[in-house]
């Protein structure tokens, strides 16, 4: 008893210390807990893994209306090699033989792959409004229609990313060794601007997400927080996904044997998702915070 009392002043104190951080993440967990964010985050894995090839294909298509079909292809290829730890030739082979299989997308075949890419938007829509308290489900066609906007809004601005980065790969053919006005390497700078667009855009569209999705009114802040943490627990996930993948203590080829890559893929969203989850719990816990005396830690944590 007297241990359990201790241990709650100490919490108390540091919660104090923290202005209440300490009482939000303590919150944020248990709510990722009890939402059952494992089972769930298998779930959009499952669904990640059929969406996520429509899903490229529609932004080829979207995208080949600003740049050749060819650079978009490349583009895109290294686009997803950075989001996603995964071999390359796994990649360019599946889609080049899925676009050699497709033909020409018209606009109804175009509208079927954005459709068929809403799945795990969808879903993860549904969840995300979960992590808020207090908020009502959407039915199945408003679920699927704020999958379909979403997902239209990430195609726009990854067509963007790719023009852009297409424009950003001309220039460095140029003899630019030096930006005179900040007197630094261009190559460095590239490379800089790049890692930073890219957890940027994570960030922006975790951040839409978590404003959009929940069926109430968000303060900014918390989806702003919470969208920061997701980004920045993207990239750290992938870079440990990355090690252990390339360090040869993954042994999926020797157990699954040419599924092994598809396997760790799954695993790989498996991770993200509950990343993404994570940063979801967060800003609901956030939204409900007040002051510090707002956030009651249950006495089992103390047992």
């Amino acid at each position: 008893m007297l241990k359990k009392d201790y241990l709650r002043q100490m919490y108390d104190r540091l919660n104090l210390v923290s202005r209440g951080w300490l009482g939000i993440l303590a919150l944020s967990i248990e709510r990722f807990t009890k939402a059952r964010a494992a089972a769930v985050a298998a779930s959009l894995a499952y669904y990640a893994l059929f969406s996520i090839f429509p899903f490229f294909l529609a932004l080829i298509a979207s995208a080949s209306f600003i740049l050749k079909e060819e650079t978009i292809f490349s583009q895109v290829t290294e686009l997803i090699v950075n989001f996603l730890p995964v071999s390359e030739t796994l990649i360019e082979d599946n889609l080049q033989t899925v676009i050699a299989l497709r033909g020409p997308v018209r606009i109804i075949g175009f509208i079927g792959l954005v459709w068929a890419g809403t799945g795990v938007f969808s879903s993860l829509f549904y969840n995300v409004n979960i992590a808020w308290p207090d908020t009502k489900p959407r039915n199945f066609i408003r679920n699927r229609l704020a999958g379909l906007s979403i997902i239209t809004f990430v195609i726009a601005l990854l067509s963007l990313y790719i023009f852009f980065s297409t424009v950003s790969n001309l220039l460095s053919r140029f003899d630019l060794s030096k930006i005179d006005f900040i007197n630094l390497e261009y190559l460095p700078v590239q490379s800089f601007i790049t890692h930073f667009l890219s957890w940027f855009a994570k960030v922006f569209i975790f951040f839409i997400l978590f404003l959009w999705a929940p069926n109430t009114k968000v303060p900014w802040r918390a989806a702003l927080v919470g969208a920061m943490v997701s980004g920045l627990g993207w990239d750290l996930a992938t870079a440990g996904f990355t090690w252990y993948v390339t360090s040869g203590i993954a042994t999926y080829e020797l157990v699954y044997g040419s599924l092994g890559a598809i396997v760790a893929l799954m695993l790989w969203f498996y991770i993200i998702s509950l990343v993404i989850l994570y940063g979801a719990h967060l800003g609901g816990a956030i939204t409900s915070y007040r002051s510090v005396s707002d956030i009651e830690v249950p006495d089992t944590y103390f047992e």
